[in-house]
C-alpha cells in the first residue's frame, strides 16, 4: 500500500476535516470513532487505498 506520511498536529487535521481538535483527540485515545464519511476524508488526506494489491 502506498502511503504518504504527514507529520501534522491534531489541530491541522481537524482544520482540514472541518471538525474540532477534541474530536481527533478522542479518536486517538479510543474514546470515539469517526463516522464513515470522515473516514473516507481521512483516507484521502493520507493517500490511503483500501484495495489490496494482489
Amino acid at each position: 500500500m502506498k502511503e504518504k506520511k504527514r507529520n501534522i498536529s491534531q489541530q491541522q487535521l481537524a482544520n482540514h476535516l472541518h471538525i474540532s481538535r477534541q474530536a481527533v483527540s478522542r479518536w486517538e485515545n479510543n474514546i470515539s470513532l469517526p463516522d464513515l464519511n470522515t473516514l473516507v476524508l481521512i483516507a484521502k488526506y493520507f493517500d490511503l487505498n483500501s484495495r489490496k494489491n494482489d
